[in-house]
C-alpha cells in the first residue's frame, strides 16, 4: 500500500548509520574544512554516487533498511549541490518513491497540490526523469482542469505572495511538455523556476520577475521580456537568444 510523504519525513528519521571505514563519509569530522574542500574538488559524479550509496546504508536493530526520506536528507546534507541532481537520478528507489507519491495524489484528486508540498516538490526536482514527467503529461492531457489549476497559481503570482508555488506550477507544466507559446505572463513572479526546454514563443513576459530562472534550451522566439527582472537568468546560448528574441538583448 502506498503511503504519502510528509514534510517532516525529510528531517526526522529514527535510524542510525552503520559505521564506515575512513572514507568520504568521515571527511566532515576528521579533516579541516579547507582540506575537505580540496579533496571534494577532485571527485567526479561516480565518486559522489558511490559515496551516497555508502551513506544510504542504514541499520535499525541490526537490520538493513531502505528509507527514501532518509536518503533525501543525506543527499541534501552531505552531497554538494552541484552533484545532487546526478546522484539522485542514479538511485532508482527514489524515482519509484516519487512516482508513487504522485499516484497517491492523483487517486485522491489532489495532484495539483503537489506544488504546495515543499518536501515532495524538492524530491521531484531532484529525481525528475522521463517516467515522472510522462506521468504528469498523461494526467494533464487526461484532465484539462489540472492544467487550469496549475496555471491559476502562475496568474495569482501577479498580485499574491505565492511566488514559490507559482514557480513550481510553471515548472511542472513545462516538464509535462505543455506548450506555453503566446501565453499572457505579464507581471508574473516566478523567481528561480526551472523552465529549461519550455516552449514560450511569442509569450508576453513584460514586467515579470524572472530572476534566476533557468531558460536553457527554451524556445523564446518573439517573446516579450521588456522591463522583466532578468537578474541571474540562465539563457544558455545568449547569441542564439539575441537572434530569436532580440528584445532580451536590448
Amino acid at each position: 500500500m502506498l503511503t504519502s510523504i510528509s514534510n517532516s519525513a525529510i528531517t526526522h528519521y529514527p535510524a542510525m548509520q552503520r559505521s564506515l571505514t575512513p572514507s568520504l563519509a568521515s571527511l566532515p569530522t576528521w579533516l579541516p574544512p579547507e582540506i575537505r574542500e580540496l579533496i571534494e574538488k577532485q571527485l567526479d559524479v561516480a565518486d559522489w554516487q558511490n559515496f551516497f550509496k555508502a551513506l544510504a546504508i542504514v541499520t535499525r536493530n541490526g537490520e538493513s533498511i531502505d528509507s527514501p526520506a532518509l536518503k533525501v536528507h543525506l543527499l541534501k546534507q552531505k552531497v554538494p549541490i552541484d552533484y545532487q541532481y546526478d546522484v539522485a537520478r542514479s538511485d532508482k528507489s527514489l524515482q519509484i518513491f516519487a512516482l508513487n507519491q504522485l499516484k497517491i495524489l492523483w487517486k485522491s484528486g489532489q495532484l495539483d497540490q503537489v506544488v504546495e508540498k515543499p518536501a515532495l516538490f524538492d524530491l521531484l526536482k531532484l529525481v525528475g526523469g522521463p517516467a515522472l514527467f510522462r506521468f504528469l503529461q498523461d494526467r494533464i492531457e487526461e484532465d484539462a482542469e489540472l492544467e487550469r489549476k496549475l496555471l491559476s497559481w502562475v496568474e495569482r503570482s501577479k498580485t499574491e505572495e505565492v511566488q514559490t508555488i507559482a514557480a513550481n506550477a510553471l515548472m511542472l507544466l513545462v516538464k509535462a511538455d505543455v506548450d506555453m507559446s503566446g501565453q499572457d505572463f505579464k507581471g508574473i513572479r516566478v523567481p528561480g523556476a526551472d523552465l529549461s526546454g519550455g516552449q514560450f514563443d511569442q509569450a508576453e513576459f513584460e514586467g515579470a520577475d524572472l530572476s534566476h530562472v533557468n531558460f536553457r534550451r527554451a524556445r523564446l522566439r518573439g517573446a516579450n521580456l521588456q522591463r522583466a527582472e532578468l537578474t541571474g537568468v540562465n539563457f544558455g546560448e545568449l547569441p542564439n537568444i539575441c537572434q530569436t528574441a532580440p528584445k532580451i538583448c536590448q
